[in-house]
């Protein structure tokens, strides 16, 4: 044992590796005033589900050279409002970068197109397997916009193979009859409108002025240069509001 222990000190790890885990202070993390990445109201809520749940699960990676985050930024904050205070510490990948390097790293590391794609056999697999959608940060519209009318999940049937149903399995059941019946509506809707315009699908919100339409995207929690929304995402923000009387505050 005291070998094996030895031996594991002594393996050097990847020349590729340019972070240290270090614990330190939240006072001294400090926001990158640049992010450019920002979350709405919708997709918050469920990160903060998620890490009140099951926790934080991997380290904020941390500037020591300008006290800057990285990444991490909507987790951070979240981590302010269940902890009610800045007074804890993090156990943080902390690194070594120049300004320029720290700024295209942030913006890298939040690029939705240098992260890959999801290969939609082995997810819809998965929750097939009775893994629960809103645990992996799905929705059933998310789904739906997936995989459109290629959505194929098959729940298996035969109860007598099952002894018992579990949770995950009626969770993935329940999903899948919720999906069904969207798929339902939104091919009896194609039947009745198949003849009409595109245009008629689309419903147009004018603002007087940029001032008011900046405004109203901030509110929402949605980027200023957003020009086509969701209907179903804005009426789940505007449902969001509805709930939350009063906005959330950090320390």
């Amino acid at each position: 044992m005291q070998n094996q222990q030895l031996n594991e000190q002594n393996t050097e790890v990847s020349r590729y590796q340019k972070f240290k885990i270090q614990r330190i202070h939240r006072s001294k993390i400090k926001n990158a005033p640049y992010n450019p990445r920002c979350i709405d109201k919708h997709a918050r809520r469920k990160l903060k589900a998620k890490l009140k749940k099951v926790g934080l699960l991997e380290p904020l990676m941390w500037n020591q050279r300008s006290g800057n985050l990285v990444s991490g930024h909507q987790r951070i904050g979240i981590l302010d409002d269940l902890e009610e205070t800045n007074n804890y510490y993090l156990d943080t990948a902390v690194v070594d970068l120049d300004e320029k390097t720290e700024v295209e790293t942030n913006a890298f590391l939040n690029n939705i197109s240098a992260q890959g794609n999801f290969d939609f056999g082995k997810l819809s697999d998965l929750i097939n397997n009775g893994f629960n959608i809103e645990n992996m940060g799905f929705d059933m519209p998310d789904l739906q916009m997936m995989f459109g009318d290629n959505l194929n999940l098959n729940i298996i049937e035969n109860k007598e193979e099952i002894p018992e149903e579990t949770e995950s399995d009626k969770s993935a059941k329940s999903s899948f009859d919720k999906i069904e019946e969207m798929k339902e509506a939104k091919r009896k809707f194609k039947e009745k409108a198949q003849d009409a315009d595109d245009a008629e699908y689309y419903l147009v919100v004018v603002f007087q002025n940029r001032q008011d339409t900046d405004e109203f995207l901030t509110e929402m929690g949605l980027p200023l240069d957003d020009r086509y929304i969701d209907g179903r995402k804005l009426l789940s923000l505007l449902k969001d509001d509805n709930e939350e009387p009063q906005a959330e505050t950090q320390e």
